[in-house]
Order: C-alpha cells, then structure tokens, then sequence
C-alpha cells in the first residue's frame, strides 16, 4: 500500500500534520479515529487514495509503529498517551514580578 508506506516512512511528518489537526502534546490523550481521519486527509495532502477501511488498517499499522517507538503508550483500545518530550508544551506561568527599584540618588533631608 502506497499511502501507507509513505506515512510510515514519513512518521515525523505526519505527526506534525497531525498536530495541526487536533491538540497533540507530550502526556496528553489521542484517540483512533483522530489519527484515522487525519491519516486520511495527510494521504489526500500527498495525492495518494485511501478509502475509509484502508485508511482504518493503516492508522492501526501507524500505531503499532508509534508504540514501537514509544511515542504512544496504549490506555485502552481506542485512546493513548503520547510520550514526546519535544512536543512538552510551554510553560505558560508568568514570571514572578521584579522588586520596586532603589532611588539612584538619596534624598536630601532639610536642615
């Protein structure tokens, strides 16, 4: 199967394809049909024809991948965890305020 040797060999692309789909960060859940449907639009990106059951294998061969890879850690049979520190989102807490600064010069006190 064309399309899927082309995902297959191209798992980095995909994922960042996939990505822009569908929230996918390091930890965070990712269902069957998420990476169904998006192996089906990413093989209509790339001109190759995959109808809804062949897409189905392939999203179920490209998941056996990822869990090879460790990138996605099964929960149950439709859901996984994704386990990629480079997809760890950004810390989004604010930095602590700076402290009041110092008068430059001292103040003259009245004789």
């Amino acid at each position: 199967m064309k399309a899927l040797d082309h995902i297959l060999s191209h798992s980095g692309e995909f994922l960042d394809f996939l990505r822009g789909r569908v929230p996918v960060f390091h930890l965070s859940n990712i269902f069957f049909r998420d990476i169904h449907y998006a192996i089906m639009a990413f093989a209509a990106l790339h001109g190759l024809s995959l109808d809804y059951t062949r897409a189905e294998d392939a999203a179920r061969q490209v998941i056996e991948k990822l869990e090879k890879d460790k990138v996605l850690v099964r929960i149950d049979r439709q859901t996984w965890v994704v386990h990629k520190e480079e997809l760890r989102k950004p810390n989004t807490k604010p930095a602590a305020a700076a402290a009041p600064a110092k008068p430059a010069v001292a103040a003259v006190q009245p004789a």
